[in-house]
């Protein structure tokens, strides 16, 4: 029996597809973005603790910083201008300091050949998420990518998801997400799909109380 087979049985259903986000499960990123995201916030004078940091991860740099400003600004920050100074930071940091997450391309590879159609759906805009891809080679491994731009309604909404599962042509029920964090989960979950915790960048407890259906410490486990 396949690991496919054995996670298809876990689940009681077929697969038809697997959708990955991409920062903290495909790229070591999410590290890299909290470095960003910490020194733009103290350079406007937001002192900002980890928990709340945790608590935006996975969602549009936009929403993130709103939720940010509105709890430790003074609310008039211009989240345009965060969001330009996170981008060029974060970019800057990955020039040196970027990797895969162990056994991504692998597990990658995995699915392809044992489902067929695979996709993404991040968060992250095209001028950031596209260099990253392009580095590593990923960027034509995909049937479907789809990026912050494309949707109104970020995660934790299920826009992104329902739309990566629309392109794909399959039902939410027989598509397999991974995932490394709670709004990713709940996006993935409130679009009907399966949700695998990837504890990459949160806790295993997190991600179960977030919903996740399965949560690993790595793609290894799922292998």
């Amino acid at each position: 029996m396949s690991n496919i087979a054995k996670l298809e049985a876990l689940f009681g259903r077929p697969f038809q597809a697997v959708v990955f986000d991409v920062d903290g499960v495909i790229v070591d990123s999410e590290r890299l973005h909290l470095r960003a995201n910490r020194e733009i916030a103290l350079r406007h004078g937001m002192s900002v603790p980890a928990d709340a940091w945790e608590d935006i991860f996975g969602m549009k740099s936009v929403d993130g910083f709103r939720m940010i400003r509105d709890r430790f600004g003074t609310g008039q920050e211009d989240i345009d201008r965060l969001v330009s100074e996170k981008r060029q930071r974060f970019l800057e940091l990955a020039n040196d300091n970027l990797t895969l997450v162990p056994e991504a391309r692998t597990f990658i590879d995995f699915c392809r050949a044992d489902i067929g159609k695979i996709g993404l759906a991040t968060s992250a805009l095209l001028s950031v998420q596209m260099p990253t891809l392009d580095r590593f080679g990923l960027s034509d491994m995909f049937d479907v990518i789809v990026m912050g731009d494309d949707v109104t309604h970020g995660k934790p909404h299920p826009e992104p998801y329902l739309l990566a599962v629309s392109k794909l042509g399959v039902n939410p029920d027989t598509c397999l997400v991974i995932e490394d964090a709670e709004n990713g989960i709940r996006s993935a979950k409130a679009a009907g799909c399966v949700a695998v915790g990837l504890a990459t960048t949160l806790s295993r407890e997190r991600l179960l109380e977030s919903g996740a259906d399965l949560v690993v410490s790595g793609f290894r486990e799922l292998m």
